[in-house]
């Protein structure tokens, strides 16, 4: 008894499934190769979920006798929906697989806008608003995007000019373009400059040299420039050297150059020389080319008062200390 329920059941089904076929033959006229209907993808013969030669073939060997298609891989190979499967509905499949082949591709991608943000410090992650990409195709036309593409590396680990990749995938097909930003070095700024001496007096001619002490120890840059705010007093050059240049007194300045703005300063008097040669009133001088000696052991300073020798002074004149106050030397 239940065996020919199971008979009864079984062709109930096949009435059903052949009476959904005509039914539905003229709908299909409406369906293409690729479509989902309730039995399958249109095309989608052998059921795997895929179209291609294979779908074909079995419809040519039904259309010729020797193949078999069920009542659904009829439904679903009745491309045309004239109620019959032959070689008509095998040609659908192979126009749709060409279709396929010839369809436009992505071929390239190209930087149209670089991102706002270009510059960065070590460590930053990337900041892609503003990167704008043109998608070009294999049939010659294009698209720009502003999204969808993905970039690598997003995080900046290393300093100075870092490549970065733009990747684009459309169908499979995943095109790269690159372009450049720049990473800088974590920076460490001055806190502190200090100008290292222990003179803060110096004479009208002499020089010293100044250092300065900046920190941290680990600044990125501990160079310093150096200033002074009185330079008819004292000059400094551009590595600590202090001249005294008149009496009067002046503030050396070293400025960090990190741009912190950071200064040191100390504080110099410059004064007159003090004589500490050996020369007394009454020693006799010979006048040579380049200064005065005593009995040709010490050559004088060159600060002489010559008011008493009439100006008339010639190279080997035989001349008299006269006085000597305030480092002047006057002569007779």
């Amino acid at each position: 008894m239940s065996k020919k329920i199971s008979k009864i059941v079984f062709l109930i089904m096949v009435v059903v499934f052949m009476f959904t076929f005509n039914t539905t033959s003229n709908a299909a006229t409406k369906k293409n190769v690729g479509d989902k209907t309730l039995y399958g993808i249109m095309g989608d013969v052998d059921g795997n979920k895929k179209i291609n030669s294979s779908d074909g073939e079995l419809i040519l060997n039904y259309a010729t006798g020797a193949k078999k298609l069920s009542v659904l891989q009829k439904l679903r190979a009745d491309i045309n929906g004239d109620g019959k499967v032959n070689s008509i509905d095998a040609l659908e499949i192979i126009n749709y697989i060409q279709n396929l082949v010839t369809a436009k591709k992505l071929s390239s991608i190209t930087i149209v806008n670089n991102p706002s943000k270009t510059e960065y410090n070590v460590g930053d992650n990337l900041k892609t608003s503003g990167l704008k990409i043109k998608l070009n195709y294999s049939d010659s036309t294009t698209k720009e995007v502003t999204s969808g593409f993905t970039c690598s590396p997003t995080t900046l680990n290393t300093s100075g000019t870092q490549k970065i990749t733009v990747s684009y995938t459309e169908n499979s097909i995943t095109k790269t373009t690159t372009f450049n930003v720049t990473v800088k070095a974590k920076t460490k700024s001055v806190t502190s400059v200090k100008i290292n001496s222990s003179i803060n007096e110096v004479e009208v001619g002499k020089k010293i040299q100044l250092t300065a002490t900046v920190k941290p120890d680990d600044a990125t840059n501990k160079n310093v420039t150096w200033s002074s705010n009185k330079t008819n007093v004292a000059t400094v050059d551009s590595t600590g050297k202090l001249k005294g240049i008149a009496e009067g007194t002046t503030i050396i300045i070293a400025t960090a150059a990190d741009g912190s703005n950071v200064k040191g300063e100390i504080i110099i008097t410059v004064k007159k020389p003090v004589y500490t040669g050996s020369l007394k009133v009454n020693d006799k001088l010979m006048l040579i080319t380049d200064g005065w000696v005593v009995y040709k052991t010490e050559t004088a300073a060159k600060n002489l008062d010559t008011s008493n020798t009439n100006g008339t002074l010639k190279k080997n004149d035989r001349i008299v200390v006269m006085e000597i106050k305030d480092n002047v030397i006057k002569i007779a």
